[in-house]
This record gives structure tokens, sequence and C-alpha cells, in this order.
């Protein structure tokens, strides 16, 4: 049953008013106009609903009227019924009042809660190394002896990116500006509108390698290692791909397959440590590589595998598959730096030890430190042209 519904049926059972005295109540409390569209009484007034009938300068006395006893229970039950009717109403009125005072305290109770949980985001996320654009490398606190450091320059007109295929695997690409290109010592065969070259002397069982044809330089797309040649996937890869007369490589994507990483050539540190780790007290050797700006496809040159991992309390990805059963290698991105930590005899865990120790530090500490600076490439005009290069299809 509704409001209304109850309220009708608490009404006592008394006799209809005559219309005579109807229209003396309706004339007393509301005035000749009650008609108009106004809605409450002080708008009735301002709107000319209300009206007196008395002359000008005057104000019309409130007599009160007699009435007859039986009428009096008639006309309380009547007002008893509009004063209900009129908390109804009201009530009605102010609910979006009501709903909005509400959502302004659950605003008020989120913003709180997001106040208060944002310094826990901030610090762990500073159990990572904390690069930042100004300080792009992370290095050990202390003076931990290195065996050897190195920097290799960018590459330039060089990128590469990694595809995720519908086995869960991943496909390396890259291209390179160079020469005109040489077909000698490749096996050509057309796949779609691409011709793709494989090495003619390639041995059994070999990594699965491919060499789409360009005018100039070189493109190379390694297939997982221990995946047949020419294995059905890799054949619908290639029949989606184009290269068009600007050597500009595109491509419609099959069904399943995705891209994983993309980026142009970047400049690599590399630095390996003695850490803690090895056993019975030894150190493990570790090489800690890194590319601010760079991406994981750059570090996973030849076609690597990766799995999901949490590693400094982040995500990150650990190297499968490798034809080094001993070797593992931890690959994780902070800010715009992208890095590389592996060993063949130190452990996930003591590998996550040691990052943890890692503080940020600019390219200068990293040449005071090691001695090797970043060279700065020779800049030289392309031999050819057109030099191939991704299209806007592989963007992520």
């Amino acid at each position: 049953m509704n409001v209304f519904d109850e309220i009708q049926g608490s009404r006592p059972g008394v006799e209809p008013m005559p219309m005579g005295k109807r229209r003396e109540i309706r004339e007393s409390l509301f005035g000749i106009g009650h008609g108009d569209t106004t809605r409450n009484i002080t708008g009735r007034s301002e709107s000319g609903a209300v009206v007196s009938t008395a002359p000008h300068g005057m104000r019309r006395p409130i007599a009160k009227r007699r009435r007859p006893a039986g009428s009096l229970a008639k006309l309380g039950a009547g007002l008893l019924v509009f004063a209900v009717l009129g908390a109804v109403v009201w009530s009605y009125s102010t609910r979006d009042e009501t709903v909005a005072g509400t959502e302004t305290t659950t605003t008020t109770s989120t913003t709180t809660s997001t106040t208060t949980i944002a310094p826990v985001t901030t610090s762990a996320a500073l159990v990572r190394t904390g690069v930042t654009a100004d300080t792009p490398l992370a290095l050990p606190t202390s003076s931990l002896p290195f065996v050897e450091a190195t920097v290799r320059p960018a590459i330039a007109g060089s990128s590469a990116l990694v595809l995720g295929a519908p086995d869960g695997t991943e496909v390396w690409m890259a291209e390179f500006d160079g020469e005109p290109a040489d077909p000698s010592g490749l096996d050509i065969r057309q796949v779609g509108s691409l011709g793709v070259g494989v090495d003619s002397n390639r041995a059994e069982g070999a990594l699965a390698s491919y060499r789409p044809q360009v005018p100039c330089g070189v493109v190379i797309v390694n297939d997982a290692i221990g995946r047949p040649l020419d294995r059905q996937p890799m054949v619908d890869l290639f029949s989606a791909m184009s290269i068009d007369g600007d050597a500009t490589i595109d491509v419609t994507l099959p069904v399943d397959w995705s891209v994983f990483s993309l980026g142009d050539s970047r400049t690599i540190y590399s630095v390996r440590f003695d850490v803690p780790g090895g056993g019975e007290g030894a150190p493990a050797s570790a090489l800690l590589v890194q590319t601010p700006g760079g991406s994981f496809a750059e570090l996973m040159f030849g076609g690597r595998q990766l799995d999901p991992v949490t590693f400094l309390d982040g995500p990150a990805f650990i190297e499968i598959d490798s034809p080094d059963p001993t070797l593992v290698s931890v690959f994780w991105q902070d800010s715009t730096t992208v890095f590389n930590l592996s060993s063949n005899t130190a452990t996930l865990a003591d590998l996550e030890a040691f990052a943890a120790s890692l503080t940020p530090v600019g390219l200068d500490e990293w040449t005071a430190r090691f001695g090797a600076a970043d060279p700065v490439p020779a800049a030289v005009a392309p031999p050819c042209s057109p030099q191939p290069s991704f299209g806007t299809t592989f963007e992520l």
C-alpha cells in the first residue's frame, strides 16, 4: 500500500461538506484567483492569487465565523487531511535536497580516504629504484666491486618491437638503417605481399629467424626458441603485413596477436657486480643493464621469452626458455628506465635484495664512477633510401 492509500484509509467517515461551505472556506483561505499555478501561499499573494475584497486603504477584518456544532467535526477532518497531504508534498519537495546532502557527505568521505591512502602508495613505489628524468640510472649505494662497465650508444635509425603470439610466446622484430639490401644467402619465399627470406644454410632446430625484404637496411623477425620454421601463426602474421614504397612496415594484427613493447634505440648502460649470494660465502656475479627512455623490446634482443613475476613489490618479467638453464634474468621498468638484472650464480631473491639497494643517480655520477662516458654517435647520412621503419599500426 502506498502513502496515499494509507492517508485515505485514516480519514474519519464524515458526511461530504456542502458546496456552499466549501466555497466559503476556499475564499477565506485562498481568496478569489485560487485556480492559478502558484504552489504556496506566499507565491499566490505575490502573483495576485490572494487578494483583499476590502476597499483600498483598509484591511479586511478577520471575523470568526459561527458554525453549527455538527460542521466542526467535518471541518476539522478536512483540515486534518489537508495538513497530512501538505506534509507529504513537503517531504517529496525536500527529497532532492536530502539526497544532495547525502552525496556531498559521500564525496567528502571519499576524498578523505584518498588522502590517507596516497602516502602509502608513494612509499611503496620508493621501494623500487626511484629513478627520475634527472636521475635516470640506478647504482648500489656502497662502493661494491665491479668487474666491467660498458656503454652502448643508441643505434641511429633503429627501433625494435615485441609482439605477443596466440600461444603466449613473444616474437621479436627490429629494423636497422643500412646499405642497399643484399639477399645473398637467403631463401626468399612469397608470403602474402611480402618477400620473406630465411637463411638458406639454417641448421635443423635452429632459431626460426626471418628477413622481410626491404630496399635498404635490414628487418629481422625472430620467433620463440624451439618453434618450427614457417609455423601457421607466423604465416598469418606475414600475410597481414605490408611494406609500402617508403619502406614503412604496417600490419593488421591477426586474431589473438598483440603489441607487447615498441621503442626506438636508446643508450644502454651495463655494469657487472660481485653481489652477495653466491653460496658458501662466495660472491655472485650479476649483470645490471639499464636503458633510460628505452623499451623492453630493445633489451629482449634475439627473441627472449618473458613471464610475469612480482619483483620489488611491483610488476616485472622473468626470462623463461633460456638456452642457459642456470640463468636467472628479470626485467622491470621504473619511470622511463627499463632494467634487466641477471646472474648465473645468484637466486631471484638474491637479485631482488641487490636491486633494493640501488639508488638513483645522474649520468655524470655514472661517468665519475666507471669512467665510461655516454659516447655521442657521429651523424651519418643514410647510404640509400628508403630506409625501413615501423608504421603507426604497431603502436601500443
